[in-house]
């Protein structure tokens, strides 16, 4: 046995000869120790210690003192120390590489698992957030346009629901289409002149082919195109010349809606009877003072009968003009159309098929 003191505690420590000119940890302070090649052997005396048996000539290495019941506690200085004992003893060997590459290497593969994780768990968690962005828009999206068409149809859900109903975005104003008013016409003849007395034959022979009937539907679109500021006078020529049918009785009343129905009353009271005479209904309406009078004799009369009536106009100082009509009886229209032509009118033929046009505007 080697005997030598510790260089730290100066406790003194027994190594068995194999470990001279080794090193050994310090059981009580865990210093390393360096073993000399020659020291005194346990129980001799302080000059006169064996010679220890050299270790290159044994073959032997240094190593650590491991003995049972060895305690290993060191201190920072002592691990120094036996780095630089191991480093100049030529203790650095492939085994303790060999032994430190595999701890390397599980780091590495420790470190390389952990960052592998890592990336994955980003990966994921990505594709999770761009999903719900995704999502969110889409809901957006739909959210905004169901509010646009609602508002394009001028219609609010959270009005409706409040109970308070809410007007709809820029509405557009309401246009109302012009009102056309017909110029004053009677069968598709213009009468421009403010004031206009009817005089209309019903005889016997204005039952032939609905003629009457048509022409007094024709007779209250007439007076319907007159316009209120206008006035008219309807005049039947009469069987009894005494008793001579027109409204207003005497004089004009103007175009209005309600005289217009208490004229159409009076039309639809009159029909069609026996023989009729022109003098009489055209004195009531000379003596009206219409501006023009429209004439419609259904039944024939002689030759001289244009004579007669410019005759008669002349008579009661009226500056009427004529507007003379013939119900699908073109051989009235000669006499007729001297009428016209003499004061100042027109003349026209109005087929039967015509007339019903007119009937039904």
């Amino acid at each position: 046995m080697i005997q030598i003191n510790c260089t730290n505690c100066k406790a003194v420590l027994q190594i068995d000869d194999a470990f001279a000119g080794g090193v050994c940890r310090c059981r009580y302070c865990g210093t390393i120790q360096t073993v000399p090649k020659r020291l005194k052997r346990a129980g001799g005396n302080g000059d006169g210690g064996a010679l220890a048996e050299s270790a290159e000539g044994r073959g032997a290495k240094s190593v650590y003192a491991r003995r049972a019941g060895v305690e290993t506690a060191g201190s920072g200085t002592g691990l120094d120390d036996l780095a630089s004992i191991v480093a100049s003893s030529g203790l650095t060997s492939n085994r303790l590489q060999k032994n430190a590459a595999p701890t390397a290497a599980a780091s590495a593969t420790t470190i390389s698992t952990a960052t592998f994780k890592d990336r994955k768990t980003v990966i994921i968690v990505s594709a999770a957030a761009v999903i719900i962005a995704v999502l969110l828009g889409i809901i957006i999206v739909m959210a905004v346009r169901d509010r646009t068409a609602e508002v394009a149809q001028g219609t609010d859900t959270t009005a409706s629901n409040s109970g308070s109903p809410t007007p709809p975005v820029n509405p557009q104003p309401t246009v109302t289409p012009p009102v056309v008013v017909p110029k004053p016409s009677f069968l598709g003849q213009p009468i421009p002149e403010m004031s206009v007395a009817y005089v209309l034959d019903h005889g016997s022979a204005s039952a032939a082919e609905g003629r009457l009937d048509l022409l007094k539907v024709a007779l209250i679109n007439s007076l319907k195109s007159l316009g209120p500021e206008r006035r008219f006078q309807v005049v039947f020529w009469a069987v009894d010349p005494n008793d001579v049918q027109s409204w207003p009785t005497s004089g004009l009343a103007y175009a209005t809606p309600q005289n217009i129905v208490l004229a159409q009353n009076f039309i639809d009271q009159v029909y069609a009877v026996g023989t009729t005479q022109k003098t009489p209904a055209l004195k009531k309406a000379f003596d009206a003072k219409a501006e023009a009078i429209v004439l419609l004799p259904i039944k024939s009369f002689p030759e001289e009968y244009a004579g007669r009536v410019l005759e008669q106009r002349s008579k009661a100082g009226s500056n009427a003009k004529f507007y003379c009509f013939s119900l699908a009886q073109g051989h009235l229209g000669a006499e007729l159309r001297k009428i016209a032509s003499g004061t100042g009118g027109d003349y026209k033929d109005i087929s039967i098929s015509e007339l019903h046009s007119f009937a039904d505007q």
